[in-house]
Order: C-alpha cells, then structure tokens, then sequence
C-alpha cells in the first residue's frame, strides 16, 4: 500500500483487470477490491492462456496509473469432452466424428484425438487410434 502524502485521502478501491491476449474485449475479466485488502483471488482463469493484468488504485481525487503484468496460466488436460460424437458404420469400417469440447474447457491447444474401439464383450483386444 503506498504512503499517503499530506492532503491525500487513503485508497478507497482496487480495480483489477485480466485480459486475455488474442480474445475480443468481451472475454476481460474485471474486480473491485476494498482499498484495505491487499490481495484477492480471481476464479474462472482458462488454462494454457497468457493474461494482461492490470491493477490500479483509487481514492475520492481520482484514479492512480495502472500497474501492469503479463502472467501465463499452465496447460492442463481438457476439461471438457468432444461434443456432438457420431459413429457411422459402413462397408465393414466405422467412421467416428466430433466437435472439439467448449473453447473455455480445453485448457490450451488440444494436440490429439484417441478412439478406442473395443468389444462388448471385452473378449478381444481394443484397437485404438490417435487423430
């Protein structure tokens, strides 16, 4: 917390702000924190993205310079399923379809697709397949 000069009035808020590079402006996530706390934690960050954070202070003359990092959240394993899958069998072969999982539940790039393919009744080997 910085010191106060004569004639100041103490901070007042926090207004935080995440915005994640290369999504549109509708993604920025934004908070507001009393002027005594010193910390917060902000929930809903997608993995594998780089963030702008900035963070700048406030008091009743008005709103200080933002302070400004760039953080990296970790790739992690999706957290989504691939959506709207489809078998298709034909000719003695199946074809499998699908849509990747909601952009928000990936957690970065997803880099490969595995099928397996197994019987019923588990009595023979499964075949699997990377895409």
């Amino acid at each position: 917390m910085p010191k106060m000069k004569p004639n100041e009035t103490p901070i007042e808020k926090y207004n935080l702000w995440l915005r994640p590079q290369g999504y549109p402006d509708s993604y920025i996530k934004s908070k507001t924190v009393d002027g005594t706390d010193l910390s917060t934690t902000i929930s809903g960050l997608w993995m594998g993205v780089v963030y702008d954070v900035l963070l700048g202070a406030e008091n009743r003359e008005g709103r200080s310079q933002n302070a400004t990092e760039t953080i990296a959240t970790p790739v992690g394993n999706p957290d989504g399923e691939p959506i709207g899958v489809q078998y298709e069998v034909m000719k003695g072969k199946i074809v499998v379809s699908w849509r990747p999982p909601p952009e928000e539940k990936r957690n970065g790039n997803i880099t490969s697709y595995k099928a397996i393919l197994s019987a019923m009744d588990e009595s023979t080997d499964r075949f699997e397949k990377m895409k």
